[in-house]
């Protein structure tokens, strides 16, 4: 079922994955689906190889203080490289020189009801879908505390447009909402041309 499964653990302080090597020639590399984590949790420059629609590594429904991958590599021949659906962190999560490759059907990144209560830091080395450019990230219930840092807004449009499989608002109306929290009314406007033109699209 996993290299590493800690499937619905709860852990007091810290987990600490930094620098691991994982590999799963028939699923996941690291299960976390469900784990509680009451302070931080550091993937910076982990190596994980997996394969499978839960992704290599499967951070689903799990409830972290943060979340650190900087540096972290991850691979997956058949399907997400970060599965991170419904994840719940409650500080900052902080993507920086990420390297994730995936194949497949599904996405590489899969950010589906993310809930990021501090902010969310995204400037990865490589995000690639061998197949298809268009399912790079999932992003539809991804919302975050301010504007994506790492990442120009219009650059984040740009993901929002072509990085994405298919046609959602969510994703346009959260960055929206946060440019018009801090007063940028024309960036507000940009991002919401972007969303009518993904949608006529």
């Amino acid at each position: 079922d996993g290299v590493v499964r800690l499937l619905g653990a709860r852990i007091g302080g810290r987990l600490d994955c930094t620098g691991a090597r994982l590999s799963n020639d028939d699923g996941p590399a690291l299960v976390l689906d469900g784990v509680r984590v009451e302070e931080n949790v550091f993937l910076g420059s982990l190596v994980a190889t997996g394969s499978g629609a839960g992704g290599t590594v499967s951070l689903g429904n799990a409830t972290f203080g943060s979340l650190d991958c900087v540096g972290a590599r991850m691979y997956n021949g058949s399907g997400p490289a970060l599965n991170a659906a419904d994840l719940t962190v409650a500080g900052n999560v902080f993507l920086d020189r990420l390297d994730a490759v995936s194949d497949g059907e599904n996405v590489t990144l899969n950010f589906a009801g993310t809930v990021v209560k501090g902010q969310f830091e995204f400037s990865p080395a490589r995000v690639e879908h061998r197949a298809h450019r268009s399912q790079r990230l999932w992003l539809d219930g991804l919302t975050y505390n301010g504007l994506p840092v790492g990442v120009s807004p219009s650059g984040w449009v740009r993901l929002i447009s072509e990085a994405t499989p298919t046609y959602t608002p969510q994703p346009y109306q959260q960055l929206a909402a946060a440019h018009r929290a801090l007063g940028h009314d024309r960036e507000a406007r940009y991002v919401l041309i972007g969303q009518r033109r993904d949608q006529i699209r």
